[in-house]
């Protein structure tokens, strides 16, 4: 239809990167996981038109890989078809509102993320960052800081931590 209006129009095409209800039900461990072990506390998905309250964890190798092969077979098919030299880009879109964050809103103010696959990935940086766990141990002041299972901040951390930078670093 755009170049019907004008053909020498250039595009940029918006790809939603959504896993299918299948590829949720099938990964669990590639989805955000809340501290409770639940799936299914965000408030809405970002995008209306999903009913699913689950969110795909974007630490997960999984889903890099998965929604990549996709998005080359969405490429290959827009470039293969008599419209595909006026398309200059591709605009991957995921998350709240297409920007590939998280939204904050869940049913009750509970915090993740504490999936596998972000775990896996969160032990890696820290290998890659400290590259000891003498080393790690002694940044986080705690003797009992490993990489294979590192702390993440649970709810009551992660909003206490918000609160600071919320009031410029003053907690009341």
């Amino acid at each position: 239809n755009i170049l019907a209006l004008n053909p020498d129009a250039c595009i940029i095409l918006t790809v939603f990167c959504l896993p299918s209800k299948h590829w949720f039900d099938t990964n669990p461990d590639e989805l955000v996981l809340f501290e409770d072990g639940r799936h299914d506390r965000f408030a809405s998905h970002g995008h209306g038109a999903r009913e699913d309250k689950r969110q795909v964890c974007y630490a997960s190798e999984k889903y890099a890989r998965d929604a990549g092969e996709r998005l080359v077979s969405v490429i290959d098919f827009v470039e293969s078809r008599p419209f595909g030299r006026r398309v200059i880009g591709y605009h991957g879109n995921g998350g709240a509102c297409g920007e590939w964050n998280y939204t904050r809103n869940t049913d009750d103010g509970v915090c993740g993320d504490f999936s596998p696959a972000s775990r896996k990935f969160y032990s890696g940086w820290l290998r890659a960052k400290y590259g000891t766990e003498e080393k790690l141990q002694s940044s986080w002041r705690d003797d009992s800081a490993t990489f294979d299972d590192p702390h993440i901040p649970t709810t009551a951390e992660q909003v206490f931590t918000e609160r600071l930078f919320e009031h410029n670093g003053r907690v009341d």
